[in-house]
Formats: structure tokens, sequence, C-alpha cells
């Protein structure tokens, strides 16, 4: 933060006891304070008085949200900016620091400011919209399962090695029992025809 955005304003008491320092801020990083605006109550968005405690807080917050939630009003600019409010407000009441500097007038950080009354929803067409919504359900191709797939049981490792083993066993059985007739065959054949 450079001089040039900083200005102190000091009160001096001469009676030997200095009060409180109080600092005019002006920088990119904080803003007027939203209450100094009479359109932009905190409270009165939220339907509360400026008493309220936090549990009457998060209990307003909850009602209006479920209220204006935009996937419950679909197509209404109204809701969406409202709903846009609604959470703005709860975002510095909902915090015990930002709603103490609320309520004394400081001034907030430019992240937890009210932009809903600046910058209104503008629901505008996309094109194709349809095409990527199409996309996304159920019933697109990405989202279908074979039926030959749901049928099949799916075998687990230890079952295919299981019936690979079985296969190699079964195979040199059969190996083995012509190796053991070749030998049977050629002491039979020694025994009776050697001299």
């Amino acid at each position: 933060m450079g001089v040039s955005e900083l200005k102190l304003l000091r009160f001096y008491n001469f009676n030997k006891q200095i009060k409180p320092l109080k600092f005019q801020i002006t920088s990119r990083y904080l803003s007027d304070n939203a209450s100094s605006n009479p359109k932009t109550n905190l409270y009165e968005t939220l339907g509360l008085n400026s008493t309220a405690t936090s549990g009457e807080i998060k209990k307003a917050y909850y009602d209006l949200s479920f209220k204006y939630h935009p996937d419950r009003n679909e197509n209404n600019v109204d809701a969406s900016n409202k709903f846009r409010e609604v959470t703005e407000a709860y975002e510095i009441l909902g915090n015990y620091g930002l709603k103490k500097r609320y309520d004394k007038g400081l001034p907030l950080p430019l992240s937890k400011q009210k932009s809903a009354t600046l910058r209104p929803v503008k629901e505008i067409n996309i094109p194709l919209q349809k095409f990527y919504d199409s996309r996304q359900s159920k019933s697109s191709a990405y989202w279908r399962v074979e039926d030959e797939e749901v049928k099949r049981p799916k075998e687990s490792d230890f079952e295919r090695k299981n019936r690979k083993f079985d296969e190699d066993f079964e195979s040199s059985k059969s190996i083995r029992g012509f190796l053991a007739a070749v030998t049977i065959v050629f002491f039979l054949t020694y025994k009776f025809y050697s001299p």
C-alpha cells in the first residue's frame, strides 16, 4: 500500500490522553461500507433487525436461499438476483469478524462487497445449449450400458486364474496319460522282444 493510498487522520486530546487513532483508508483492497447505502442494508435483505443472533441469521439465510434458489426458480432472473443478494448478505453477517466491521461501519474487503446490486444476473441463450444438455442426459449413448454386460456376470481375477489352472491341469493330464501309455508300450515291447 503506497503513501498516496493511505491517509491518516489523527485526533489527539491534549489532556495527556490520546484517543484512538482514526484511519481513513483509501485503497483498492477496501471499499466503502455497504451500510452507508440505504438500499443495501444487509439485515433488511435477510428480513432481520440489527440485533439478530448468529442462529437467527443462519435460519433466515437457509429459509431465503431455499425459497429463491435458482434450481427451484428456473428462468426467473429476479429470484436469481435475490438469491445472490441473500448469499452475499450471509457471507458478511455469517462471519463474526465481518459482521463486527459491518456493524461498526468500517470498510469491507472488496471480495465481500455486494455485487448483486451492481451487476444483476443476465440470463443469456447459449448457442447449441440443447446439444450440450443432451450429451449429459442419462439416455445418451455415453451413459447406456449394453445388455450383454449387465447379463453376463463379471469374472473375478481369482476365478479366471483358477479356470486357467484347471484347463492347464486337464491338458497336462492328457499329456501325462499319453506319456504313460508310450512308456508302457515301450517296456512291454522291450520285455517281449528282448533276447
